[in-house]
């Protein structure tokens, strides 16, 4: 019998985010149950969020972590969970 135990978090990408509202640094990490976004909180800058569960912070980072399951289902899954990432980062922005 296979036995998979909770996986550590693995760095999947990085980069620059573009909006309507700017850029932001964006890290995407991810296990085999859940995805964690970390976005770079920019010093001098005031950061506006809608609020979700999920989120927190650590030293110079805001992250926002939850499971697979909050990703809707569609035929091409690496897709959904694509636009799923988009719109958490669109409702994240610094003034």
């Amino acid at each position: 019998m296979l036995r998979i135990s909770n996986s550590e978090m693995r760095l999947t990408s990085q980069g620059y985010h573009f909006d309507k509202n700017g850029k932001k640094f964006v890290r995407v990490w991810t296990s085999l149950n859940f995805i964690k976004i970390q976005v770079k909180l920019q010093p001098h800058k005031d950061l506006h969020v809608i609020w979700m569960s999920g989120i927190s912070f650590t030293n110079s980072w805001l992250e926002i972590t939850f499971p697979y399951q909050n990703v809707e289902k569609c035929s091409v899954s690496w897709m959904a969970v694509e636009n799923y990432i988009d719109d958490v980062l669109n409702n994240i922005w610094f003034v």
